[in-house]
């Protein structure tokens, strides 16, 4: 990736080399001291922002110079140790985004380019509500929490939070994301896991093992079913978060470590502070900044844009009409996007391309006995459109589902029904 450029427009060398210190590496700085080399340097680049000086050659030069990068659409801040509210009001009347008294604050103006940044990303999909919301929760320093029914996404969403963060990250360094199920431990497990431990230091500890604390070091550490971790653990892990630091087991030696701490759950942990199943003090913790993803009945507006995903995903196309699509907005999902992109696979397995209203409601099993379409969806259909591997997930998805809604959500009863492994389990799950 190129870098982006910034133009400094300062006169002074000393105040140019000062502010110049304050830019991260990956940018690129060009130089100018006053209009004329302006104007010949945003005619040849493509400029990401501007720092003005607002004092140059003569007086309030910075207010002109405002002038030109605006109808260039740069985005400019203004450097000044002037304090004129007149000034002030002027130079954002003209365009500046920012009016920074001088000398500059290094964490205000790194907050400044990480809202540039995240202002020109196209990472997000989303709904400009959940967009707004990602923003400011990569801007926080505290740890996120996404709460939301089964299938509204949290996971997809984590992994494009992690695209976002990453991408604002002023050090173009390898970032590691680490996922963790709480649910797919047991609680000794679940701490062998997370802080790693010595070799000999329980029975079947034949080798030194790395925890995922120390994986995730520099990066996101995503603990998805949280509302699953026992409350031992939960003490153990809260000690690690506040103090950056933990030990592994069997270890005297701690780990000092630093990573962006993402959680996700579709339990209610207020409810599970009230009987007792979680620390008060962990929930406030992990819930520093919280994003609920809404059901996708509450979502109606982004159906077509989820078809519009899906064509372009699997590279064939379809038509849904009108009335089509509105019986699709006006169902209620209770599997939510999950259920969605069920009910799609089976539209573009129909030999009509053009999806009417008879074939949601059939699809949608919302017509009267009789009254659906004369040929049946089969294996072999299936099999033919996509192939045998995808066959299998998808049987293997709807049986999962299926005793997941028999078992009212609980993973632990439906793993033990199916007679699988917990990494089974999270292997058909995937991002259902």
């Amino acid at each position: 990736m190129s870098n982006k450029t910034i133009l400094l427009i300062e006169d002074d060398d000393l105040t140019f080399m000062l502010v110049s210190r304050l830019i991260p590496k990956k940018y690129e700085v060009v130089r100018a001291k006053k209009i004329s080399e302006v104007e010949k340097i945003i005619n040849d680049k493509k400029i990401f922002l501007g720092l003005v000086d607002l004092d140059l050659e003569y007086a309030l030069e910075g207010l002109d110079i405002l002038k030109i990068l605006k109808r260039k659409d740069i985005k400019s801040v203004i450097l000044s140790a002037r304090n004129d509210k007149t000034i002030i009001h002027e130079a954002f009347k003209i365009g500046a985004i920012e009016f920074l008294q001088k000398p500059l604050s290094e964490k205000i103006f790194n907050q400044i380019l990480i809202a540039q940044e995240l202002k020109s990303s196209k990472v997000f999909n989303n709904e400009e509500e959940l967009l707004q919301q990602m923003h400011q929760a990569v801007i926080s320093p505290q740890p996120l929490l996404i709460t939301g029914e089964t299938g509204v996404g949290k996971t997809k969403s984590v992994h494009e939070f992690f695209q976002l963060w990453k991408q604002v990250q002023f050090e173009q360094i390898e970032r590691p994301f680490v996922h963790v199920n709480c649910s797919e431990f047991s609680e000794s497990l679940l701490e062998s896991e997370l802080f790693g431990h010595l070799k000999g230091s329980f029975t079947g500890a034949t080798k030194d093992k790395l925890g995922l604390l120390e994986v995730a070091d520099g990066g996101i550490l995503f603990l998805d079913e949280i509302g699953t971790m026992s409350l031992s653990m939960q003490k153990k892990l809260l000690k690690a978060i506040e103090e950056q630091c933990f030990y592994p087991v069997g270890s005297e030696k701690p780990k000092h470590v630093s990573f962006k701490l993402v959680s996700a759950t579709c339990e209610s942990l207020e409810e599970k502070v009230k009987n007792g199943q979680m620390r008060d003090d962990f929930f406030h913790r992990i819930s520093g900044f919280r994003i609920h993803l809404k059901p996708l009945r509450e979502r109606v507006r982004e159906i077509p844009k989820f078809i519009e995903e899906y064509i372009v995903k699997n590279r064939r196309n379809i038509i849904v009409e009108e009335e089509a699509l509105e019986i699709l907005k006006s169902y209620s999902w209770p599997g939510n996007i999950r259920e969605l992109s069920q009910i799609l696979d089976k539209l573009f397995l129909l030999e009509s391309r053009l999806i009417d209203a008879q074939c949601v409601r059939e699809t949608l099993n919302l017509l009267a006995p009789g009254q659906g379409l004369e040929k049946e969806i089969d294996d072999d259909a299936y099999i033919e459109a996509y192939g045998l591997v995808k066959f299998i997930e998808k049987k293997e998805k709807e049986i999962l589902e299926k005793y997941l809604d028999k078992n009212l959500g609980k993973i632990r009863k439906t793993i033990e029904e199916l007679k699988i492994s917990p990494s089974v389990f999270y292997r058909i799950k995937g991002d259902m």
